[in-house]
């Protein structure tokens, strides 16, 4: 069985960039991503795709099918550090909502 991958209605809604994002900081340190979604729509996975197009995991959903879609289950590469909180990353979470509402 493979995996179904399903984007966003319009090529527009599903690009992220730091100089768009207007939910918090830009989290990455890419500076836009397409973000994609793969898997049954009652538990996607959420992916950010770089315009080297390498795949990372961002929800639990992707992480696990990570080896299977070809994609990086751990984020850190691309995660950027949180400027006030040593040891912290930028919350993530408002670009998974954003992109679980396209999915």
């Amino acid at each position: 069985m493979g995996l179904s991958v399903e984007k966003s209605p319009t090529e527009d809604s599903s690009t992220v960039s730091a100089v768009t994002w207007t939910d918090g900081p830009w989290p990455f340190t890419i500076e836009s991503g397409e973000l994609t979604c793969i898997g049954p729509a009652d538990d996607p996975g959420v992916f950010i795709v770089t315009d080297q197009d390498e795949m990372f995991a961002l929800n639990p959903a992707a992480i696990r099918m990570a080896d299977q879609a070809g994609a990086m289950a751990d984020l850190d590469p691309i995660w950027r550090d949180d400027p006030d909180l040593v040891g912290a990353k930028v919350n993530v979470s408002p670009v998974i909502l954003y992109a679980l509402q396209l999915c």
